[in-house]
C-alpha cells in the first residue's frame, strides 16, 4: 500500500478496547504514545474522553481512557488500521445496550419474586401470583422475567464480538489473558454469594427443617458451583445461589467464543451456522445450552450486521426502519391476544422472544441511539443499571434468603411481601447493595486480580478495567 511521507494530525486513542496497541513515531522519530486500531476524529487539543464499553452482559464496564491530540506521521507502516477491522466503524459506548442490561436485571428479579411463596423447592399452593405488588403494571416481568437471561447471552454476542473478536483472531488476546480477564470479573462476587448463601441456607434448615427454593446444597454441588460448572453437567437440579446457573453457562460461551475466533475469522454466515448448530442440534440435546449458544451467536450476528447498517449506502434509511419494526412487532406481541383479538396467537412464544425479538431488539438499540444520538443522552444516566446488573443478578437471591430468615426469627407472616411497600424496600436495599459491592469489592478484587496474574506484557495489551 502506497505511504505518504505527509505528517498529518491526529486524535488517538490510549487505550485497548478495539485492538492491539503499537508505538506511533513522531516526525522527530520521538514516541507520541499507543493508539489503538481505529482512531477516533479529532475533538480538540487537549480533550479527554472517559467514555466506557461494556464487555459482558452481566459486568462491569470496560474504560477507553484518555483522548488526546498528537502528530503522526503517515508514513510509518506499523499502524495497524486495517480496513478489514469487523468493529472499525462501531461506537465506542453504547448507552441503550447498558439500559437494557439493567431492565433484563430487574426482569429476573421480578420473576423471581415469587421465590417468597415457595414451600420447599415449589410455589405454595396458596400463592396468587395477581397480588404480587404492583402486579398489573409489571405482569410482564412477573410472569416472563426468566426469558430476560436469553436476553443477557444475546446481548452477551452483541458485546464481546464487538470487543474481543477481532482482537483474538488477530493473536492480540491471547488464551490466558482472555480468561483472567473473565474469571476475575466473575468469580470474586460469585464466591461470595455462594458462601453466603451456604450459610444462610444452613441457618434456614436449622429454622424450618428444609432449603429454601433450591434444595441441593452439599459439599458436591458447593465444589461445582465454586468452578462454575452448576449447570454444565454431573448437578441435580439447582443448588446454592440457584440464578448463578448462567454464569456457568456464560463461562462455556466464553470457551466456545475464543475458539471460534481462533480457529475463523469473524463473518455474519459462520455465526448464523452457529447458532443455527446450538439452536437445532444441541438444543435436541442439551437445550439450555443449545439456546444459549444459539442466542450467543444471535447476537455476535446482529452485530455484523449493524456493521454492515452502519458501512451502507442506505443506512440512514436502515437506521430507522429497522427500530420500527422492533416496536411494532413489540406492540404486536403485547396486544394480539387482547385487544387484536387473537387469542392463538402465538408471537409472545418464547422461541419467537428468544430468536427473533430478543436479537431485533439488540440491533435496532444501537443503529436508533446513533442515529439518534441527542435523543439518547437522555438515558445516559441510566446506563449505572447496565454496570450494577451483574451484582443486581447474583445479589437478589442472597437478599431474598436473608429477608425471609428475618422474616421467621420475627415471626412476620410472608404475606407481606404481596405489599408494594415491600417492594420498595427490598429493590432499595438491593441497588444500596449492589452499588457498594460493585464499587468497593468487585473491582477493587478484579484489579487485584489481574495485576497478580497477568504479566507486563498481558496488562500493555488489555483494558485495565475492562471485565
Amino acid at each position: 500500500m502506497k505511504k505518504s511521507p505527509a505528517i498529518e494530525a491526529s486524535c488517538y486513542v490510549e487505550s485497548y478496547a478495539t485492538g492491539p496497541l503499537v508505538k506511533t513515531a513522531g516526525a522527530t522519530g520521538g514516541t507520541h504514545g499507543l493508539i489503538a486500531r481505529c482512531p477516533l476524529p479529532a475533538r480538540a487539543a487537549g480533550a479527554r474522553a472517559d467514555e466506557r464499553a461494556e464487555d459482558g452482559p452481566l459486568a462491569s464496564s470496560c474504560r477507553i481512557t484518555t483522548l488526546r491530540c498528537g502528530i503522526r506521521d503517515s508514513s510509518q507502516t506499523d499502524i495497524p488500521l486495517r480496513s478489514h477491522s469487523m468493529n472499525q466503524v462501531a461506537p465506542k459506548y453504547l448507552h441503550s445496550l447498558d439500559v437494557a442490561r439493567g431492565i433484563a436485571a430487574f426482569a429476573v428479579v421480578l420473576w423471581h419474586w415469587q421465590h417468597f411463596f415457595y414451600d420447599g423447592d415449589a410455589v405454595s399452593p396458596a400463592f396468587v401470583r395477581g397480588r404480587q405488588p404492583l402486579y398489573s403494571a409489571l405482569r410482564a416481568f412477573y410472569d416472563r422475567g426468566d426469558q430476560a437471561v436469553s436476553l443477557f447471552f444475546t446481548l452477551s454476542g452483541f458485546i464481546f464480538f464487538w470487543l474481543y473478536a477481532d482482537r483474538i483472531s488477530s493473536g492480540a488476546v491471547h488464551l490466558r489473558e482472555f480468561f483472567v480477564l473473565r474469571i476475575s470479573r466473575l468469580w470474586p462476587l460469585h464466591l461470595a454469594t455462594l458462601i453466603f448463601v451456604a450459610g444462610g441456607q444452613l441457618l434456614y434448615w436449622r429454622m424450618t427443617g428444609g432449603a429454601f427454593v433450591y434444595p441441593t446444597n452439599d459439599v458436591p454441588h458447593f465444589v461445582l458451583n465454586a468452578l462454575f460448572l452448576a449447570s454444565l453437567g454431573g448437578q441435580s437440579g439447582f443448588s446454592f445461589n440457584g440464578p448463578s446457573w448462567s454464569i456457568s453457562v456464560e463461562m462455556c460461551l466464553y470457551a466456545i467464543f475464543y475458539l471460534y475466533c481462533t480457529l475463523t475469522r469473524p463473518r455474519l454466515v459462520t455465526m448464523l451456522v452457529m447458532a443455527g448448530i446450538g439452536i437445532g442440534v444441541l438444543g435436541a440435546q442439551k437445550p439450555t445450552l443449545g439456546q444459549a449458544i444459539g442466542s450467543f451467536f444471535l447476537g455476535g450476528t446482529m452485530f455484523a450486521t449493524c456493521m454492515l447498517v452502519w458501512r451502507s449506502r442506505i443506512r440512514r434509511v436502515a437506521s430507522r426502519s429497522i427500530p420500527v419494526v422492533a416496536v411494532l412487532l413489540w406492540l404486536v406481541t403485547a396486544l394480539a391476544p387482547t385487544a387484536l383479538g387473537l387469542p392463538d396467537f402465538r408471537l409472545d412464544s418464547e422461541p419467537c422472544v428468544t430468536f427473533v425479538l430478543f436479537p431485533l431488539t439488540i440491533l435496532a438499540l444501537p443503529l436508533a441511539e446513533v442515529e439518534f444520538e441527542t435523543g439518547f443522552r437522555r438515558v445516559a444516566e441510566l446506563t449505572r443499571l447496565g454496570s450494577l446488573s451483574y451484582s443486581v443478578y447474583m445479589i437478589h437471591f442472597p437478599l431474598q434468603l436473608f429477608a425471609m430468615l428475618v422474616s421467621l426469627r420475627l415471626g412476620v407472616s410472608r404475606v407481606v411481601f404481596y405489599s408494594p411497600w415491600s417492594l420498595l424496600v427490598f429493590f432499595t436495599v438491593l441497588i444500596a447493595l449492589s452499588i457498594v459491592s460493585h464499587d468497593r469489592f468487585e473491582i477493587p478484587a478484579q484489579r487485584l486480580f489481574r495485576r497478580r496474574l497477568l504479566t507486563g506484557t498481558d496488562r500493555q495489551t488489555s483494558t485495565p478495567d475492562c471485565p
